[in-house]
């Protein structure tokens, strides 16, 4: 995808390495909200900097085969989260 979808998977780059999550929504400063796992040693939602990102991904539909699928328009417009206005820095 060339932009968030509400839950598609994003990717991110960090030192050692990179991190993984699905895009949830937005905070008041336009940062990604991001449900993911290994964020603070928790499963949560937390804040993180679009400066990040490596990429915006869609699962294919499985017919017997993979499937192209894309997002419903609708999901492009994602919901403003309330956040503390941390960023995750570090995801280790």
């Amino acid at each position: 995808l060339d932009k968030p979808a509400y839950g598609c998977i994003v990717t991110f780059t960090r030192q050692g390495g990179g991190h993984v999550g699905f895009v949830v929504g937005v905070d008041a400063k336009n940062n990604l909200m991001v449900l993911g796992g290994n964020q603070g040693d928790e499963v949560k939602i937390a804040a993180f900097s679009r400066s990040r990102v490596t990429g915006y991904y869609w699962p294919s539909i499985w017919s017997g085969k993979a499937v192209k699928s894309s997002p419903l328009p609708g999901r492009y417009a994602l919901p403003v989260l309330t956040s503390s206005g941390k960023l995750s820095t570090n995801e280790a």
